[in-house]
């Protein structure tokens, strides 16, 4: 009687055990660079070597979303460790920048590993470069800036790298004219209206929280553990708040698991992808009802995220193909042809007849849209248009970014090709 009654005790103490493992829920966010930039690991378990997912030795800065983390400089927390509780850590220190090898949620704290930010509180960087992807002269900002002509930067930024917070960046001083919301991430191209026109911009909220939980305890760049090796997904997306792609709006290059730190919870109603395909969810960390969207015009949201996004994600990256959402106008299902690199629209605003581009064109009648473009969507990279065929006659180049009206070159382009390769 006594054996059995131990025995029963023994499990239920495991089983005990095994429930308090089981009701850790925190989630740590690893980057490959100081300020949140540049690769990412997403943990939401036991991590017990970085080698495993091509992540070892490579953290230089942290954001806990939740729960208690060991992080350790050794393989199965071994080496120098030390506990970390939520918040965001910019820039490890020595001992630990660039030397974690594995880390695992835990239920007590102890000493920090870096220089915390202040989790939730307004603080954040943007950085704007003159060139586009990241090249020339560069200016960083940490407060806002009514107006750049004291920087000697007005109108000269064509990519940006927000390091932390939301910034309206806009076309005129005192943040007036055309603005446009940045959330963390990369921008190697600001896009048509904005690049080499922007004049003043401010920080509107604190660092948003990035990355994708899912039941894997690995996600290295949108990737689950199993796809580790390959490229790092890339993507662009811009939410509107009204129909059309018009009234404030949000540009997104990596996930975002809460939409409320950058005050456009709930708000979108249309969308651009310009690259890559995302999910959009009515719920924060990518919960309760969701629409992925394929590259291209969504001038109407699906009803269950109408006015209903609380967070957005890359699923499928410039290239790669993930489940489809809307097309232009509305729903559409998987498609087995690649994303256009761009598509041209008969009338003015993106209406009625269209044809996607994948390739150069030396005579646009080979599509059977000689002389009839009037709007123009680019996805991915630099191209010319020319009004007469073999790119002769009068050209243009144009970068990634929607064109509602192509002015003097309206219904008299005959031939394109990409000039960025």
């Amino acid at each position: 009687m006594w054996k059995k009654i131990t025995h029963q005790c023994v499990i239920a103490a495991a089983l005990l055990a095994t429930l308090s493992v089981s009701a850790l829920a925190g989630e740590l966010v690893l980057y490959e660079y100081q300020g949140f930039v540049g690769r990412s690991l997403t943990l939401r378990g036991a991590a017990p070597n970085f080698n495993e997912v091509g992540f070892n030795d490579r953290a230089e800065s942290v954001v806990v979303v939740s729960g208690s983390w060991q992080v350790c400089t050794d393989a199965q927390f071994g080496g120098l460790c030390a506990t970390i509780t939520p918040g965001e850590y910019r820039q490890l220190d020595a001992r630990f920048s660039g030397r974690l090898s594995s880390a695992r949620e835990v239920g007590v704290a102890a000493q920090p590993v870096g220089v915390p930010s202040g989790y939730g509180a307004p603080s954040g960087m943007i950085e704007f470069f003159e060139g586009q992807n990241f090249t020339g002269a560069s200016v960083r900002l940490e407060r806002d800036a009514a107006n750049f002509g004291g920087t000697g930067f007005n109108d000269r930024a064509s990519s940006a790298v927000v390091h932390g917070g939301t910034w309206d960046i806009c076309n005129d001083a005192d943040y007036r004219g055309t603005c446009r919301s940045l959330v963390p991430g990369r921008y190697a191209d600001l896009g048509y209206g904005m690049a080499r026109n922007v004049s003043s911009a401010r920080m509107t909220s604190a660092a948003v929280s990035t990355g994708t939980p899912v039941p894997s305890p690995y996600v290295i760049g949108g990737y689950d553990g199993g796809a580790a090796s390959g490229p790092a997904l890339t993507g662009r997306l811009v939410l509107y708040d009204a129909d059309g792609f018009v009234g404030r709006n949000i540009a997104f290059t990596q996930n975002t698991v809460d939409l409320q730190p950058t005050g456009f919870n709930d708000q979108a109603l249309s969308a651009v992808v310009e690259s890559g395909h995302w999910e959009v969810c009515a719920d924060s960390h990518f919960r309760g009802q969701c629409q992925v969207l394929r590259p291209g015009l969504h001038s109407r949201l699906d009803p269950v995220v109408v006015r209903n996004v609380s967070s957005a994600r890359l699923v499928a990256g410039s290239g790669r193909r993930g489940r489809e959402g809307a097309g232009v106008g509305g729903a559409g299902q998987s498609q087995a042809a690649p994303s256009p690199m761009l598509e041209l629209f008969e009338n003015d605003g993106y209406g009625g007849r269209r044809v996607a581009i994948n390739a150069d064109s030396i005579d646009l009648n080979q599509q059977g849209f000689n002389d009839i473009a009037s709007s123009l969507v680019i996805y991915t990279g630099q191209w010319q248009l020319c009004t007469d065929a073999r790119y002769g006659g009068r050209c243009a180049v144009f970068g990634p970014g929607q064109y509602a009206s192509l002015g003097g070159l309206n219904d008299q382009l005959s031939s394109l090709r990409r000039v960025d390769r």
